[in-house]
């Protein structure tokens, strides 16, 4: 389960985030506290100049692996743009989630990578 009480998150709530792929991980991890999934969950897709910016928002936050959940036509870009910013695929994931609170959580597929942070 996700710490809701990150840091490095915390400290950026609320303040003007220039890099779009901090942004998207912020969302991320947010959305992913929500929905209370185990781990932190990428269920939208990242332009090539967001990847970077995510990556080290997630070494930064200390995120140790995620799952993405997307589904868009350029994902297969985007698990190349992963591993060439210091991310392993690890596999396929199956991750619980709900939408609300009030919703049973379900299952959700999805790819699993390790964060490197020795980069």
């Amino acid at each position: 389960m996700l710490n809701a009480k990150n840091t490095y998150f915390s400290r950026l709530a609320g303040t003007e985030i220039e890099a779009s792929g901090t942004d998207k991980a912020l969302r991320a991890f947010r959305n992913s506290i929500v929905r209370e999934t185990e781990e932190l969950e990428l269920s939208e897709y990242l332009w090539k100049n967001e990847v970077k910016d995510f990556v080290t928002a997630l070494r930064k936050a200390g995120i140790k692996s995620f799952v993405v959940t997307d589904h868009s036509t350029g994902l297969m870009e985007m698990l190349h743009q992963f591993a060439e910013n210091g991310c392993t695929l690890e596999g396929l994931a199956t991750i619980k989630r709900a939408e609300t609170p009030y919703e049973d959580a379900e299952l959700v597929n999805g790819i699993r990578f390790k964060v490197d942070h020795n980069m």
